[in-house]
């Protein structure tokens, strides 16, 4: 067993907005926030994941209080196909909201949240924005919130960052096998994950899949085949998973309820050991199916 309570990170989105597949509970009330907040100080858990469009995210977590713990947020998506200096404005006015919000003068990361935005014309300018914040001592680190490999290549070619944010989790194994997180951990950058139990896919059972992601039963039900055997819980065969992969720092998990985080963490504290590709079966590479910007596309 092994203790990885240090390498969770708290997930936010849930704080400021609707949202998970299995999350019939809504946004989490502001007390139970605050009481999730607590649990992270006693837990041992330190980092927190936020975004400017996770509706009111960093308002609540600012009323809260996140003193002593690390921030990471993401920038204003601009999704256009040249950037232009008001679009820039856009984000620097966006980053200082976030701070003000969050009632902090300095948080621990900023991310491009639409990676695709660097790669427009005019891009390379939120690259150097990003850059000022980090030499102007808002933020320790700058970095991307990515989906394909493509990205990461070609981000790789074009700028330095210290941060990236990936999603992997049983069923999107592909950037844990394309050997990306070596080269990476090369260049020195951090890497988070995200998605960990793909919107809460992990803890469902396979006749309740939605229509749409009825190409997952075969996965989930093997997956959950495999952790019966091995006498484990989904959710804890999940984040075992994860947290085998020496070169992932972060796995950032969301939670509803205080409880439930006293739960992940007991479970993280006391991981076990999986074997060698026992999980590999399990691998699903149909985008509609493990990309939740996709579901409910035409294949």
């Amino acid at each position: 067993m092994h203790d990885h309570r240090a390498r969770l990170g708290l997930g936010t989105v849930q704080f400021g907005l609707d949202y998970g597949i299995s999350n019939a509970g809504g946004k989490t009330p502001q007390n139970e926030v605050r009481a999730i907040l607590d649990e992270c100080g006693k837990q041992g858990v330190t980092l927190l994941d936020t975004a400017r469009g996770y509706g009111q995210s960093e308002e609540v977590l600012g009323k809260a209080g996140v003193s002593g713990l690390s921030v990471v947020t993401k920038i204003l998506p601009i999704k256009k196909a040249t950037i232009e200096q008001e679009d820039r404005q856009a984000i620097k006015d966006g980053f200082e909201t976030s701070l003000h919000l969050l009632g902090q003068t300095k948080i621990y990361g900023a991310l491009v949240h639409w990676v695709d935005d660097i790669f427009v014309g005019g891009g390379a300018g939120i690259m150097e924005d990003l850059l000022m914040f980090k030499k102007s001592g808002k933020v320790s680190k700058i970095g991307l919130s990515v989906y394909e490999e493509s990205q990461i290549q070609r981000a790789l070619t074009l700028y330095e960052f210290d941060l990236i944010q990936i999603p992997a989790n049983i069923f999107d194994q592909r950037l844990i096998k394309s050997g990306i997180f070596k080269e990476l951990k090369k260049r020195g950058v951090e890497i988070h994950v995200r998605s960990a139990f793909l919107q809460g896919i992990v803890f469902m059972k396979p006749q309740d899949l939605p229509a749409h992601l009825a190409g997952l039963k075969k996965s989930l039900d093997d997956f959950i085949s495999i952790c019966a055997d091995l006498k484990i819980s989904p959710t804890s065969g999940a984040l075992a998973f994860l947290m085998a992969q020496s070169e992932i720092d972060r796995v950032i998990c969301g939670v509803n309820t205080a409880n439930q985080l006293t739960e992940l963490c007991e479970m993280a504290a006391n991981l076990p050991v999986l074997p060698k590709d026992c999980f590999d079966k399990i691998a699903v590479s149909a985008a509609h199916l493990i990309n939740p910007s996709e579901w409910g596309k035409k294949e």
